[in-house]
């Protein structure tokens, strides 16, 4: 991972709070993109392609998978369980047990953690892809996100900025 000073001092209070004992980082989509590797040896930062392998595995209509913001019913498939830690609202049955860790704006505000916000709890996680947007009809330089919330069951396929701080997963090639 890209060494970054400032980024791991804006980090402290996520990771002294919540994200490291689950193993868990927040990164900006510049340490994603990082030739010495995120992901260990035989695994990689999953394309946009795959997220939608995945979202179709998981029974989502095929002519959502190509839209943008808020589609199909299948993030609940993908949400840890009540009794998980950190719990959080889905039923899993796929494994993914992704977790509520939130996300790190472009100012170094952080969001929907639970631990350095107004909120009770983890409200939502957002995990970057390893693509950039090619639609025409939105700006080309930014980076294919997914994200997760608790109050839906949706699972969001957006863009953002670089510099915002969301969660990876890595998949085994």
């Amino acid at each position: 991972m890209a060494s970054n000073i400032g980024w791991r001092r804006t980090l402290l209070c996520i990771v002294q709070t919540f994200q490291i004992t689950l193993g868990l980082a927040i990164l900006k989509l510049f340490e994603v993109d990082d030739s010495r590797g995120l992901c260990p040896s035989g695994w990689h930062v999953p394309s946009d392609a795959d997220w939608a392998d995945l979202e179709q595995f998981l029974g989502m209509n095929p002519v959502l998978i190509n839209n943008w913001d808020e589609r199909g019913d299948e993030g609940m498939l993908l949400k840890s369980t009540s009794s998980d830690y950190p719990s959080w609202n889905g039923n899993d049955p796929s494994g993914f047990n992704a977790v509520p860790a939130g996300f790190r704006d472009g100012g170094g505000w952080y969001f929907a953690t639970g631990q350095c916000d107004s909120f009770a709890g983890g409200t939502s996680t957002q995990m970057w892809s390893s693509s950039i947007n090619s639609d025409p009809q939105l700006p080309t330089i930014y980076p294919i996100y997914r994200g997760l919330e608790t109050s839906n069951d949706w699972i969001i396929r957006g863009i953002q900025e670089k510099m915002f701080g969301f969660s990876v997963r890595c998949l085994k090639d």
